[in-house]
Order: C-alpha cells, then structure tokens, then sequence
C-alpha cells in the first residue's frame, strides 16, 4: 500500500491550484456541521464523484475537519501521487493483504488522534444509487478502535439557474450502535445512517432549505 506523506509545502501548492479549479467549478458549497465536532474521528462518506477526496481536503484546509488523512483507491493515487503529500493513502480491494494492511494504518493514524475518512462504498457510484453497497472495511476499523467515534458525511452535487454546480455537505452526529453487533450488522447500520442522512440532505436541496447551512 501506499502511504499519506503529507507535506505542508506542497499542501500549500496544491491549494493554490484546487482553489482555482473549485472556482471554475462551483458556484457554492453549503455546509452542515454538528459542532464542536470530535478531534479523533472516523468519519464514513458515500462516494458518487472524483471531486469527493479533494473536497474533504478542501474541509479541512478551512479548519472543519483538522488533521484529516483518506483512503483512496490505489489507483487513484498512481495516477495522481500529489495525493499521497496531502494525506490520502491507498487500499488496493483486489488483494486481501493490501486490505489488511491498510486498515491497520488506519488504526495507527487513529491511534494517534488524526482524523480518518473512508468511503465504504469501495468506489464511485452514481449520486442517486440506492442501496449504497457498502462494505465492512468501516466496520472491521470501528470494532477495534471503539473509542474513536464513526461519524457520517454525506456531500451531494446539484446544477441549479447557474453555469456551474453546487455542493452540498452534511456532517453529522456520531452513529450510536452496539459493540456486540457483528461486523455485519454494525456495516448495514452504517449504510442505513449514511442513506437517510443523503436523502434529507437531497431533500434539503430539492427544497431550498438552506436553514442549517453556511455558505463558504
């Protein structure tokens, strides 16, 4: 697997072009946060858009998520290694041992109070697929790091009276779920957060309900 390598040089660099690609992008971001939010957290999103990682780069850059590592599809990062020094790192899910590898890096950068997102879907899926499909990779990492909350992310992309697109983002509350659960279970239960938690952040949409929402 490959490894974040996060470089403050080169994060500065990198935000000076994303800043101008987000521009060209996007006509506005709207974020929901439940504040304060945890320092450590596992945080679980749905994955619908390339855009997805840099966003969550992007959030913590603006002090919303500090400290935050992601794990992308290997694939990802050898085709584009600058995310490697602005802390992604890789899960190749075609191998068994590169899984295993990759989450206990997780638990070592959770273990050390960094801030972890992962998309347990595995890969991009339209915006509107339902069921999500996730897999148990969240599950495995929160079975053995109980003390570190899961908390659900879910963005969405929408194209209003504008050229460009908007963004959406919610973060919620930690999941409460049970410890005796099996790896099963506790990765259905993350699915059905991260589902509702997606379809009222559509609806909030649908309907202009801007009202938890600050505009950055």
């Amino acid at each position: 697997m490959r490894v974040a390598k996060k470089n403050k040089i080169a994060m500065r660099m990198f935000r000076l072009v994303q800043q101008k690609l987000m521009k060209r992008s996007f006509a506005h971001i709207y974020i929901k946060a439940d504040f304060p939010m945890p320092s450590n957290a596992l945080y679980i999103a749905n994955h619908s858009s390339w855009w997805d990682g840099l966003l969550l780069f992007e959030l913590e850059q603006r002090g919303y998520i500090p400290n935050l590592f992601v794990m992308v599809d290997e694939q990802g990062i050898k085709k584009f290694p600058i995310f490697q020094w602005i802390g992604a790192y890789s899960v190749n899910q075609q191998n068994p041992k590169h899984i295993i590898e990759s989450i206990r890096y997780t638990k070592s950068l959770l273990q050390d109070g960094k801030n972890i997102c992962i998309f347990p879907q595995g890969k991009e899926w339209h915006l509107e697929q339902r069921p999500l499909y996730f897999q148990q990779g969240a599950a495995m990492i929160a079975k053995q790091m109980k003390a570190v909350p899961v908390v659900p992310l879910t963005i969405y992309y929408t194209f209003r009276n504008e050229r460009k697109a908007e963004v959406w983002i919610d973060i919620g509350k930690p999941i409460q779920y049970e410890d005796k659960w099996s790896r099963e279970q506790m990765t259905q239960y993350f699915e059905e957060v991260v589902t509702e938690q997606l379809n009222a952040l559509k609806k909030d949409v649908v309907q202009n309900d801007y009202t938890s929402f600050i505009k950055v």
